[in-house]
């Protein structure tokens, strides 16, 4: 089972489970005995999580998996598979959370001559603040190949610090225009292409 960072649910697939019954009139059952951490487990038309499910329903794509807390890269919760003569097994079932990568550019318009331009001006986070219904952190994921994303002077709590590139940063960071992208000394004259990649932390 997969979904993306910062999407609210995903359906947990027939497919997801392989059971093989005597009978295909057969009730079957799926107990969640251990609950996933990071997420909850539900039925579409329900009324809150869910800890018993039908393979009907689960057939009938009713079941669905939902996101609580985006930063996370996996989940899993355990069923006992069961019929109305005995218990059948016991499957650990994972969630595989895909990240949602954010691509900062800059600007055409942006030339060697400009000494630094705010990364609020590259990339928009507002989907992402969006559906975390608040301030959310974002990691870096590969740095620009001809600049640094450093903190806006003032920003930080050292001279030398203000120097040194930074890994994170909050959204409520770009809407204080405190997070910049400055260019290497390094890098010839007229207008040329970067960026970055981020995601959520």
């Amino acid at each position: 089972v997969s979904i993306t960072q910062g999407d609210k649910s995903t359906t947990i697939a027939g497919t997801s489970l392989s059971i093989n019954t005597d009978s295909p009139d057969e009730e079957v059952l799926f107990n969640v005995t251990s609950p996933p951490q990071y997420g909850s487990i539900h039925a579409l038309g329900g009324n809150g999580i869910v800890d018993l499910f039908s393979l009907e329903e689960l057939k009938g794509n009713a079941i669905q998996y939902r996101q609580t807390d985006m930063t996370r890269d996996m989940d899993s919760f355990t069923l006992t598979v069961f019929n109305r003569f005995q218990k059948m097994v016991s499957v650990t079932l994972l969630i595989q959370v895909t990240a949602l990568v954010k691509i900062a550019a800059v600007p055409p318009a942006y030339s060697i001559e400009d000494n630094h331009i705010s990364v609020s001006s590259m990339m928009d986070v507002s989907d992402l603040v969006g559906k975390a219904s608040g301030q959310v952190e974002i990691s870096i994921l590969e740095a620009p190949k001809h600049g640094a994303i450093l903190w806006k002077l003032g920003k930080a709590r050292s001279r030398r610090a203000e120097r040194q590139s930074i890994e994170t940063f909050t959204s409520g960071d770009l809407d204080a225009d405190q997070v910049v992208y400055v260019k290497n000394d390094n890098v010839p004259d007229g207008s040329y292409t970067d960026g970055f990649t981020a995601k959520l932390s």
